[in-house]
């Protein structure tokens, strides 16, 4: 342990959260939609590996590769626009 966080009683989250905060805090910055396109190539790249392994069900596997899909298509528009 480094160092003791008080998590108040009334707070919604949790130790780890807090230790988030305080080590990455919250700013104004964008993230480049370049780095998002390469994070949902990864993600697509998994969902499919865990299908084909058969970790993830086809009941799971179609609407997260939908959804990584139009992810991916949103953040293409957005690139162009840039």
């Amino acid at each position: 342990m480094l160092g003791k966080l008080i998590v108040p009683d009334e707070g919604i989250y949790d130790i780890h959260t807090l230790k988030a905060l305080d080590n990455f805090p919250i700013t104004c910055e964008r993230i480049s939609l370049y780095l998002i396109k390469a994070y949902l190539f990864v993600k697509s790249a998994a969902t499919k590996t865990n299908y084909k392994l058969g970790f993830l069900d086809e009941e799971k596997f179609r609407p997260i590769s939908r959804a990584i899909v139009l992810l991916l298509e949103e953040t293409e528009k957005a690139i162009k626009k840039e």
